[in-house]
């Protein structure tokens, strides 16, 4: 045997990262096995997003030109002079980047085929050839989260039916329960009612709302924007490969599909596509245009959010958007006091529950309705601590110093609460005061909707300006009426808008007394000492008018001997009803309508 064979074989050298050779080698097989799996869940190609939906051994479906452009677009596939023609119409004449999107929000009308033909295609494309694997023990799921329960049934039925009347889908779907469909590659598609904290937990490669603009708007338990928060969470870990799909018809100018659309509509966002498109043109084929023109006519604030994707205001909704956005002054967060000037403040002081203890301010002036301004000057939220436990004589404290910084002495509030309030504030040297107005003569205690409905008038005219604060404006987008009811909707709250708009009530109240009628004034003359004429002005309101009781003013004007002198009219304190020369007969009472 010669030297050289009984040498004993060298050693497997160390990588530079610290594996040896044979490690590396075995890190390489697992890579290849890996991409192996990939490559035969998936197939040896993937198909185009346009051949997965027409495909008859796929989804075999006969979607419409629009529809077809927006698949095409949001996976930034080569579209036709047509198709771009289309592109340009439905997203506001933005440009085409010929590449894939992260997120898509399609605004359309009803009966478009929003979800069968785009949101679920989506869903199911990804979950099937977006090249997800699984890692050992690791829950990867395609989330679709409807507006509620019974909508979420639906769009599960939906997915399951494409996958089973699929030739070569149908390999795929191994289980189903009532909300999962698990995959042969490990993904799961689950389909939920409208909730973020059963999303949690998950790897998410795709999700979808559905009807987004029916969600809980901001502010509310499970709102639109949580539940889009959750699904963001659970894609942190694929970046800019997992994709999102919101689709909805539009409702009122708020929440998250408005919020979309006024950010990214029209405008060269790399990451979102945002398309609006009709009924009739999205669905040639479903939607029958006679019906829609006939909706139309009968009702066309209705048509045109349902048929036509305009954010047209509901019917219910108490303040516009317009109007509270063109009430903000943007960037001022306080007002400080001012000496000399009147201000008012008034709180929602929460007890018990979730709701905030709340504390706004306004500051005012005006003579009459016409001149009556009012600006908010300060606001402040006290939330529940997580504790549990809100200290509420630290929290009355504070809030009868912030009162007192501005020179007030009393503050408006609920008797809802009880007499701890009270007795808080007057503790501190404030008063607590029950907010009353006055109807056919008497007092009549200020509800939550009488005060919205006092203060509405003066934010719709642009005489109430507001502080910026997004929750503030929010509540008070949120807002329903219905009758002469004012209220937040279900799961909702309006605690800051309540202080705000009940501290403009007691404003207006304070200046401006509702059904001011024109006073009547009696004049009396009288020969004074030295033969000279007295003329005495005196009124007060029409009997049956609803005011507040108020002292009768008296004006007097002194004349010698037929001079001519002004008569002072009452209602407005002007010479207005011109130069008189008073008759030898004006010695009786001469009744005059102001």
């Amino acid at each position: 045997m010669s030297d050289e064979s009984r040498r004993e074989p060298a050693r497997a050298k160390k990588s530079k990262r610290g594996a040896s050779a044979e490690r590396m080698r075995e890190i390489t097989r697992a890579r290849v096995a890996k991409r192996r799996a990939r490559s035969e869940t998936t197939g040896s190609s993937v198909p185009p997003i346009e051949v997965f939906v027409t495909d008859r051994q796929y989804l075999g479906l006969n979607p419409s030109p629009y529809q077809l452009t927006l698949l095409k677009a949001f996976y930034g596939r080569p579209l036709s002079p047509a198709e771009l023609e289309i592109l340009g119409e439905c997203t506001g004449g933005r440009e085409y980047p010929e590449r894939p999107f992260s997120e898509l929000t399609l605004v359309s009308g009803a009966r478009s085929g929003k979800n069968s033909y785009i949101e679920t295609p989506i869903l199911l494309y990804e979950s099937i050839f977006g090249g997800f694997v699984p890692n050992r023990g690791e829950t990867v799921a395609v989330v679709l989260v409807a507006q509620d329960a019974r909508a979420a049934q639906l769009s599960h039925r939906l997915a399951g039916d494409y996958l089973r009347q699929s030739p070569l889908l149908a390999k795929y779907l191994i289980r189903e329960t009532k909300d999962r469909l698990t995959l042969s590659n490990g993904i799961e598609f689950r389909t939920y009612p409208c909730t973020s904290k059963s999303i949690y937990g998950y790897s998410i490669v795709a999700g979808g709302m559905d009807e987004v603009a029916r969600f809980p708007f901001e502010g509310a338990a499970d709102s639109d924007k949580d539940v889009q928060a959750a699904i963001h969470r659970g894609m942190t870990h694929y970046g800019g490969r997992a994709k999102l799909v919101k689709v909805s018809s539009p409702s009122g100018r708020a929440g998250l599909l408005y919020t979309d659309f006024q950010r990214s509509f029209g405008k060269p966002d790399p990451y979102r596509l945002v398309w609006r498109s009709t009924s009739e043109k999205m669905a040639p084929g479903i939607a029958d245009a006679a019906f829609i023109q006939r909706m139309r006519e009968e009702d066309p604030l209705r048509a045109a959010r349902l048929y036509d994707a305009e954010f047209a205001e509901d019917v219910n909704v108490f303040l516009t958007a317009e109007a509270i956005e063109g009430a903000t002054d943007y960037r001022v967060r306080e007002r400080l006091p001012e000496p000399g000037s009147k201000y008012i403040f008034a709180l929602d002081a929460a007890g018990h529950g979730e709701d905030a203890f709340t504390l706004a301010g306004v500051r005012y002036e005006g003579k009459t309705s016409a001149e009556l301004k009012a600006e908010q000057v300060f606001g402040k939220v006290w939330e529940k601590p997580r504790s549990g436990v809100r200290n509420l004589e630290i929290t009355a404290r504070e809030a009868a110093e912030i009162a007192k910084r501005y020179g007030v002495r009393e503050v408006y509030g609920d008797r809802v609460t009880g007499g701890w309030v009270q007795e808080a504030f007057e503790r501190h040297g404030v008063r607590y005061v029950y907010p009353t107005i006055k109807r056919d003569g008497k007092d009549v205690y200020v509800t939550r909707s009488m005060g919205y409905l006092e203060a509405a008038p003066l934010l719709r005219a642009g005489r109430l300006r507001i502080l910026d604060d997004e929750p503030t404006r929010r509540e008070l987008r949120n807002l329903e009426q219905r009758g002469d009811r004012v209220d937040h909707p279900a799961g909702g709250s309006d605690d800051r808008a309540n202080a705000l708009m009940l501290a403009a009530a007691m404003a207006v109240q304070t200046i401006v007394k509702p059904g001011f009628p024109p006073s009547v004034s009696v004049i009396r003359t009288e020969i004074g000492p030295g033969g000279r004429r007295v003329i005495t002005v005196s009124g007060g309101p029409e009997p049956g008018h609803d005011v507040e009781s108020r002292d009768s003013r008296t004006r007097s004007a002194s004349v010698k001997g037929t001079a001519s002198f002004d008569v002072l009219c009452e209602c407005c304190g002007r010479e207005c009803c011109g130069p008189t020369t008073p008759a030898s007969s004006m010695d009786e009472a001469e009744a005059v309508q102001a």
